[in-house]
């Protein structure tokens, strides 16, 4: 018997490391797929507004400039165009840009940090096989952490100097921890998380909803404790951000995530907002609750558009179980073992541990998509609904899979669904790596490059310059930049460099925009250097002379008096 057991155990031992192994195999080979997959979208600058800004505080950081941003793309206050960034910007993504930038100095910073995010995405598909083990069978999170890699929000963000990709492993090391979060270390630790998370996307901060909904289920003797430890970590990873944001009001600045909740439009506090009073949150739904609701709903039909297009076919997988739930009503004796003694029999733990950690999955996934629903003015859906996608995923695979495993008929329409699934994140990835090669052709950064160089030599390097681009004249330049608004009167061009000190005005625009017409009829503003690019967007660089200070105009008052009282212009 000894001998025997002695054998046995021997056998078990070989296994474990032969199964540890292959572990490891799989998932290099998933993060190197990964990896592949980004590959194509890492052949030039991929830009945007939300690019410009993350990297120029990073690159700003880097630089030893401080934790700032030189970018003014809002009218919500009158405050300066450079200040801190955290009243812009989550700034935890920034500390990280900037990190990356220290580590690779010679690089272009755009390019680096889309590099550090797509190796980012290849360790979160690692992380997220052991995330949906916690809440799935191991078929179910390995199939779910694939189509992770080809999903439309995964995609969007994995070559992109945006924050998604590091919110991503921060969400789902939280969630992958969470089975064993248990006391106050444990609690200590998801505080930790939930407070990095929320560093890098306010939503972070539904991650405490789910540990209390988690530690409220377990009934923890001492679960009111570990919840108090996670939310006092939690605050205190947060705290210097907030600190900087509070004392930023207190000198007239108001947060830029404002912009999401006091308009109803985005222009309204762009290009229309110079010279107008933008309200809070709170004065816009008491004065226009109509309005506000209609915005939430049209965000609402434009969440469900990108929820209908992924995971798309998978919501069909639970409807595997119609034909099982009217097998069970005529014969009990028919029923399928739950979902969740599979998963927590695969994974060594009770199955009403796996129930609870999937009841807070669904939980978080509607509160992710409450939360982007209530911003309707934040654009972007699969981007912001990529921690619901991603929390759905492994939930509808195993439902299909556990009903499929006792049909034939439900197992070829799984099959069906699930390929179906991946043919089209196949094509949406091969159509997202198209457009973003057009984006890259250099006739649509020329004009840019050209004004770059005409603002280098004549600018200093403090100087603002406003701009119908404001991001990627800062991101060529590195100078202040400032979003040039449509003037109206008592918000023309003297108001706007009195207020934000603007030296410079660059427009890229057809001939007859209104903001060109305006600068070229204004007497403070002086044409430099012009480009007419034929049918095309001409390059307008002017001047704009300093308002005069008070003592100036006081002195000019007491010339005009002692001239009869008439002056010219």
């Amino acid at each position: 018997m000894t001998g025997d057991r002695s054998q046995d155990g021997g056998r078990g031992s070989r296994a474990r490391p032969k199964g540890r192994g292959a572990t490891a195999a799989g998932l290099a080979l998933l993060a190197a797929a990964t990896l592949g997959l980004c590959l194509p979208l890492l052949g030039g600058i991929n830009f945007t507004p939300d690019t410009a800004e993350y990297t120029g505080i990073a690159r700003r950081l880097a630089e030893g400039q401080g934790l700032t941003t030189a970018i003014k793309w809002h009218f919500l206050d009158h405050g300066p165009v450079v200040r801190p960034a955290a009243v812009e910007r989550p700034i935890l993504y920034p500390l990280f840009g900037a990190l990356v930038l220290k580590l690779a100095p010679a690089a272009d910073p755009f390019r680096a940090l889309q590099t550090a995010n797509a190796l980012l995405a290849a360790l979160n598909v690692v992380v997220a096989v052991g995330a949906f083990r916690t809440v799935v069978p191991p078929a179910a999170a390995w199939l779910g952490a694939a189509c992770l890699a080809l999903s439309p929000g995964f995609t969007q963000t994995a070559t992109v100097a945006l924050s998604d990709q590091l919110f991503l492993l921060l969400w789902l090391l939280a969630l992958w921890l969470l089975p064993n979060a248990r006391g106050a270390r444990g609690g200590a630790l998801f505080g930790v998380l939930t407070g990095l998370a929320t560093l890098t996307r306010p939503n972070g901060a539904l991650l405490a909803l789910g540990y209390a909904l988690y530690a409220g289920a377990r009934g923890e003797r001492r679960r009111a404790a570990a919840v108090a430890m996670m939310l006092a970590m939690a605050l205190l990873v947060a705290a210097p951000a907030a600190r900087t944001t509070l004392a930023a009001r207190a000198h007239g600045l108001r947060p830029g995530a404002l912009v999401n909740y006091s308009v109803l439009h985005i222009h309204q506090a762009s290009w229309e907002g110079f010279g107008q009073q933008i309200p809070s949150p709170l004065q816009l739904l008491r004065q226009q609750p109509a309005a506000v609701l209609q915005g939430i709903r049209r965000k609402a039909r434009a969440n469900a558009r990108a929820l209908g297009l992924f995971p798309g076919p998978l919501f069909l997988l639970p409807l595997l179980s119609l034909p099982g739930a009217l097998r069970r009503r005529r014969d009990p004796a028919a029923a399928v073992p739950p979902l969740e003694a599979e998963a927590a029999a695969a994974d060594g733990r009770q199955p009403t541990t796996a129930a609870e950690l999937r009841r807070v999955w669904w939980v978080l996934a509607g509160a992710n998509l409450a939360f982007y629903c209530a911003s309707w003015v934040a654009a972007g859906a699969l981007r912001y609904l990529l921690p619901t996608t991603t929390l759905l995923l492994p939930l509808l695979l195993a439902a299909g899979f556990r009903r499929a495993g006792h049909s034939s008929a439900a197992r070829s329409m799984a099959v069906v669904l699930v390929a179906g699934t991946l043919l089209l994140l196949a094509g949406y990835w091969h159509t997202h790596c198209q457009w973003m090669q057009r984006r890259w052709q250099p006739a649509g950064w020329e004009p840019y490059h050209v004004a770059a160089r005409w603002i280098a030599a004549v600018t200093g390097p403090d100087e603002v310059v406003a701009s119908n681009n404001p991001w990627m004249i800062h991101a060529l330049t590195r100078r202040p930049a400032l979003a040039c608004p449509y003037f109206r009167p008592g918000a023309d061009l003297t108001a706007l460099a009195r207020t934000f000190s603007v030296r410079w005005v660059v427009l890229i625009v057809r001939p007859g925009e209104p903001r060109l017409r305006h600068c070229l009829q204004h007497p403070a503003a002086q044409l430099v250097r012009t480009q007419d690019r034929g049918r095309r967007a001409g390059i307008y660089l002017f001047s704009v002379a300093p308002p005069p200070s008070p003592a100036g105009r006081a002195q000019r008052r007491m010339r005009t008096t002692k001239i009869g009282g008439i002056s010219g212009r």
